[in-house]
Formats: C-alpha cells, structure tokens, sequence
C-alpha cells in the first residue's frame, strides 16, 4: 500500500515456497477471490496489509519459542483486541536425519503499512544482532 491506494480486485493468486538443501519445507497459498455474495474488498474489510513471515533454523530456537510464547498465547476475556491488526503465530519444523529443526510461520494483516513494519518490528527484534540492526530503522 503506497501513496494510500487501496486495492479493489477480484481476484489475487500468490504462492511462497521454502526450501532447505532441496526439501520442500514450507509451502504457503493465498486465494482472494469474489463471489456472487461479497467483493474481495467487502472481505478483506479495513485490511490492506498481508504478510507471511517464516523463520526457521536451529540457531533460532530461542528465539522461536520466545515468540511463539509471546505471540501464540490467548488474550484474557475480556481484553480489548486491536481491530487494525491481526496476527497469527504456528509452530514449523522439519526433519533431517534424526534432528528437529525448528522454525515458526506468522501471519499478518493490518489497515496500513506503518503498523505492519511495527509488527515486523516486534517480531525481528530479538534478530536484530543477526541482521545488523533494525533494518526499517529511519525508513518510516
């Protein structure tokens, strides 16, 4: 979403694979489609961000179970929710030989692009170090 378009289609097809020494690892399909009944506009509702984020490896481990504590746990009843931002957190992992290789897979969806980079913000920041610091930093 730049300039604040908003985007008004009928139809988007997107597809994501990762692969790790040539093993499908993670596979992700996305289909917006309209239908007689409501637009991909009416469905989407105030969301114009989608994101999927995959991190995976055994040097994250702590930070996978970090954010799948902090992020995967149920909000108390009761507690108001953001209704701009939507995120859900899975456990990945994969098997080679005899070792479990961890990872997680996150979803996203918010109602602009500057709480997106604030949610990706949360999240990579336990990375930073491996990064080379905040790689949105000075950009928004």
């Amino acid at each position: 979403m730049a300039n604040g378009e908003i985007w008004d289609f009928t139809s988007f097809k997107s597809s994501n694979s990762v692969f790790i020494d040539n093993k499908l690892v993670f596979k992700d399909c996305l289909l917006l489609d309209a239908t007689k009944i409501v637009t991909t506009k009416e469905a989407l509702r105030q969301y114009n961000i989608l994101a999927t984020c995959v991190i995976i490896g055994t040097s994250t481990i702590e930070q996978c179970q970090h954010l799948l504590h902090v992020f995967g746990k149920r909000q108390a009843l009761g507690e108001k929710l953001d209704e701009n931002v939507l995120l859900a957190i899975s456990e990945l992992e994969y098997i080679v030989g005899n070792e479990k290789i961890p990872g997680v897979v996150i979803k996203l969806a918010t109602t602009n692009t500057l709480q997106a980079v604030e949610q990706v913000g949360k999240i990579l920041q336990h990375f930073y170090d491996r990064l080379g610091g905040n790689p949105f930093e000075g950009k928004y």
